[in-house]
């Protein structure tokens, strides 16, 4: 028997899968068409939704894509396929993945495999900080402000950006999209 493909591997990752709603087979099946070969896979699979208690959702690239561009200007392409419940981005330019830390305003480029990208930066053994930090935040963030709707966000008030700091801003939902031009407004400390 073969071993298990990296596609297959990171895929296997991705359990626990809560739907936005019944809906989103066919979006996301659009959404597909364009996306590195595993997300593809990922979103034919599940759809438009959550994983890991709203950790992390998948995104129609063409619903998120003026946030994706706010966020990795200048690129011809900028496709937001995943976000995590606080907003961060990950995108695909077509060459490679780049992720946004958009309450801190910085966008660090990643890899250009999204096998690889999906099982080992998002997989369980991936980006430590990620992991041991973002499922505390995020039971915090919904004992304090409630579940998120899948068009939400986790935000701080005041924003970091403005000088607040996780510890002492308090935790809000809004309006994923809207929060996240804002943010895109008060600059990127660090641009690609």
């Amino acid at each position: 028997m073969a071993p298990p493909s990296k596609s297959a591997q990171a895929l296997k990752s991705f359990d626990g899968f809560f739907p936005k709603d019944p809906g989103t087979r066919e979006a996301a099946g659009n959404a597909s068409d364009h996306a590195p070969p595993t997300i593809a896979a990922l979103l034919r699979r599940d759809g438009l939704g959550s994983y890991g208690r709203q950790a992390l959702w998948t995104c129609n690239p063409a619903e998120w894509a003026a946030a994706a561009t706010r966020w990795l200007p200048g690129r011809a392409r900028a496709d937001a396929y995943l976000r995590t419940a606080f907003g961060d981005l990950f995108i695909w330019d077509g060459e490679m993945f780049w992720f946004a830390m958009v309450h801190e305003g910085v966008v660090a480029g990643s890899v250009d495999d999204d096998a690889w990208f999906l099982s080992r930066t998002l997989g369980p053994q991936g980006l430590p900080s990620l992991h041991q930090s973002l499922p505390h935040r995020i039971a915090r963030a919904k004992s304090i402000a409630g579940e998120l709707a899948a068009n939400e966000m986790y935000a701080y008030v005041p924003a970091l950006a403005l000088g607040g700091t996780e510890e002492d801003s308090r935790i809000v939902r809004v309006p994923a999209l809207e929060h996240l031009a804002m943010l895109a407004e008060l600059g990127i400390s660090e641009r690609p």
